[in-house]
């Protein structure tokens, strides 16, 4: 059982630990992005890293990696939408509404095989999965 359990709200990210001292055993150890709306967060077992989507609002999707369980946070590249082309109508769902042009959401992270060092799977809102090697 691991002694971490990380928790992703519209508060922020919170990394509890178990100390073993209190009653729950569980301890609030640290916070990140405190305030902003944490989407997902996922750790990769190849390598330990910690991955965490942030929903911005108006400043959209972001996504950062930690390799020092949380003690600092580098952003790095969301899954985007390639543009439409120029002069191209706006797509439109079966009810003619527009769809959207930009990632909304990150609802999954998923690391590669062990085999596969670097390598992500990003599901996301609207519909979509990506493939990260980098």
């Amino acid at each position: 059982m691991s002694d971490t359990i990380l928790v992703a709200t519209r508060k922020g990210l919170f990394t509890l630990k178990c100390d073993g001292q209190s009653t729950s055993g569980w301890k609030i150890a640290s916070t990140s992005f405190l305030g902003d709306y944490v989407e997902m967060v996922q750790t990769d077992p190849r390598d330990g890293a910690w991955y965490a989507a942030l929903g911005h609002g108006h400043f959209g999707v972001k996504l950062h990696k930690s390799t020092d369980e949380g003690e600092s946070w580098t952003e790095i590249t969301a899954p985007a939408l390639p543009a439409a082309p120029e002069g191209a109508a706006p797509e439109v769902d079966m009810n003619g509404n527009p769809l959207p042009t930009s990632v909304q959401n990150i609802w999954s992270i998923q690391p590669g095989a062990a085999d596969q060092p670097g390598l992500l799977w990003l599901g996301t809102i609207p519909g979509g999965l990506f493939k990260s090697s980098d």
